[in-house]
């Protein structure tokens, strides 16, 4: 007796294959999906905030290097424009936005102990930090120069050490956020493939059509009924299925793509305007310590190339010229052959909104750094007076007033970035949407069709259990 050739047991032998088939192809789809919505929220809701959070520290910690340099300079050369009052508001100003920065980052850490330790070393190195700055500038006030000189130099030194200073540490922060997302960046490029090519979905979407169409060929043959109503409608719903899922995937996987690009350029604008107010304070550092100019000058230069450089690497000589070739060049609509941070924003920039953004940044980067010169020609002249006045005024073609230049058109360049990448961000998660229960119910309601759509055979047939009896008692 060969149980397996009754046609009832083939029916739902077929029938079993399919819900299986199709079961996996469902699980499969929303794995994915579900995975996607992770990715989604691991940018939006950690790795991009909290690396936002470590540049604007960096900046932050910048500045404050930079107003204690001011302070120092302010008390020897004092200047209509600043005073020691205002600076010494502006750090604590400063002092105050680093520690909700550091609160915040430490509030959204997520991914490691390495990240959490950052930020401890940040604050406990920021005391110390501020320590030496109150003493240089208690010295300062006192009249002893060379005193408050050198408690200045400490405080750099654990601000600027490569090793273990307090900008390394901000480095790290934004270094471990990074690296998430770019391994978030290669995880949702696999996922924009595996929309087309999971072996898995495509296998398991194969084999529950291929069951399907056994089923309703075997219907066909073996019942005579070459239609039936409910099982084509399974078949054009786990068509529809597939199909949608695949668009849902690809769209995601593109919103996802064009986010992390707008979010890159974001990371390289804002690395920029630390660097360039790094550069700041090297300026200031290089006018409040004779005996370091060379060190600071060198310093300036290699946070220069990092912003911006060029082939052959420019020297502070050859810098200005170099620079002035490549605004011209994106001036007239060509490709700068621009290196570093800005180079890497040039990179991906869209639409005639942020071209004209890229193009006033680059332009303000370059009358920043001809400022620069104007400075060290001043002090080259021992003209330190003038040097100091020039590099503390904000007036418009001052260094100062340059820079401000400079940071709103950088500040605006982010904006149109960071916009950007925050609606393709929700643009992505909106599609995304509804989508972790879509095949399940899809896949309940393709199972609910295949059993009705067997159930007329089945009812012309006596049960399974009867015919199996039936066919034991006549073998007895």
């Amino acid at each position: 007796m060969r149980i397996w050739r009754m046609t009832p047991v083939q029916l739902w032998l077929l029938t079993g294959l399919f819900w299986l088939a199709s079961s996996v192809l469902a699980l499969s789809i929303r794995e994915v999906v579900v995975d996607s919505q992770q990715t989604f929220d691991a940018i939006g809701a950690h790795s991009e905030p909290n690396l936002i959070y470590a540049q604007n520290l960096y900046f932050v910690l910048s500045a404050l290097d930079a107003d204690a340099a001011s302070y120092l300079l302010v008390d020897t050369y004092p200047s209509p424009q600043l005073t020691k009052d205002r600076i010494r508001g502006d750090y604590q100003a400063l002092r105050q936005s680093a520690t909700n920065l550091l609160i915040s980052a430490d509030q959204n850490v997520t991914y490691s102990d390495r990240e959490r330790y950052a930020v401890y070393r940040l604050q406990t190195k920021l005391h110390v930090f501020d320590s030496y700055v109150a003493s240089a500038w208690l010295l300062s006030d006192q009249g002893h120069r060379a005193d408050a000189v050198a408690a200045y130099e400490q405080a750099t030194d654990i601000m600027q050490n490569e090793i273990n200073g307090i900008l390394e540490a901000a480095l790290d922060l934004a270094d471990i956020n990074r690296q998430t997302l770019n391994t978030v960046k290669a995880r949702s490029q696999r996922q924009a493939i595996q929309a087309h090519l999971t072996e898995l979905e495509v296998g398991s979407g194969l084999a529950a059509l291929a069951s399907l169409a056994l089923l309703m060929l075997f219907l066909a043959r073996r019942t005579r009924r070459v239609f039936s109503p409910p099982l084509i409608v399974a078949a054009g719903l786990m068509l529809a299925l597939m199909v949608g899922a695949n668009q849902v995937m690809t769209v995601s996987g593109e919103r996802l793509r064009t986010a992390k690009q707008a979010y890159d350029s974001v990371d390289a604008l804002r690395q920029t305007r630390a660097l360039v107010f790094d550069s700041k304070a090297d300026e200031n550092r290089y006018l409040a310590d004779p005996t370091r100019r060379r060190l600071y000058q060198a310093v300036f230069l290699i946070r220069s190339r990092a912003v911006a450089s060029f082939q052959p690497r420019p020297t502070l000589e050859t810098y200005d010229a170099a620079l002035a070739q490549q605004v011209a060049m994106l001036e007239s609509g060509g490709a700068p052959a621009i290196e570093g941070q800005l180079g890497a924003a040039l990179r991906d920039v869209r639409g005639d909104v942020e071209s004209a953004a890229a193009r006033a940044t680059v332009a303000a980067y370059a009358q920043f750094q001809k400022a620069d010169r104007v400075l060290r020609a001043d002090v080259a002249r021992n003209d330190l007076p003038e040097a100091v006045r020039f590099s503390l005024s904000s007036s418009v073609g001052d260094s100062q007033g340059n820079l401000a230049v400079l940071d709103r058109d950088l500040a605006r360049w982010i904006d149109i970035n960071q916009a950007a990448g925050d609606a393709d961000l929700a643009s992505g998660t909106e599609v995304l949407s509804g989508w972790q229960w879509i095949p399940v119910a899809a896949w309940l309601l393709i199972a609910i069709l295949a059993y009705f759509g067997i159930r007329p055979r089945l009812s012309e047939y006596p049960t399974v259990v009867a015919t199996i009896a039936g066919r034991l008692a006549r073998a007895r």
